[in-house]
């Protein structure tokens, strides 16, 4: 696609389960450290619509899963990872996942 051209995303339906197990995770912690987690996770869904191009490959042993990107997103001393698909042709962005650096969630 052209570098002027934004992308369609959509959402699949497991990223918003992965939000809330987030949100609650952080609001059991703190509401302003729930609320800002929420915004930086919208943000990078949003943002990868402009400028997908320039995110990891996961390194990942199986072919079935190479087309999958990853968006870091910092966060303290850990962050985030969306875990995404470019589908060019279509001119989509298709999101599956978004977890905690910390969580062991590839495949899920």
């Amino acid at each position: 696609m052209p570098e002027d051209v934004r992308y369609r995303i959509i959402v699949e339906p497991g990223v918003f389960d992965d939000l809330n197990r987030i949100s609650s995770f952080y609001s059991s912690l703190d509401d302003g450290l729930a609320e800002r987690v929420e915004s930086l996770n919208g943000q990078g869904i949003s943002g990868l619509a402009d400028f997908p191009g320039p995110y990891r490959f996961p390194c990942v042993p199986i072919a079935a899963f190479s087309h999958f990107r990853e968006a870091y997103l910092p966060f303290g001393k850990d962050g985030f990872v969306l875990r995404f698909e470019i589908i060019e042709e279509r001119g989509l962005i298709v999101v599956y996942r978004v977890h905690h650096t910390r969580e062991d969630r590839f495949f899920q």
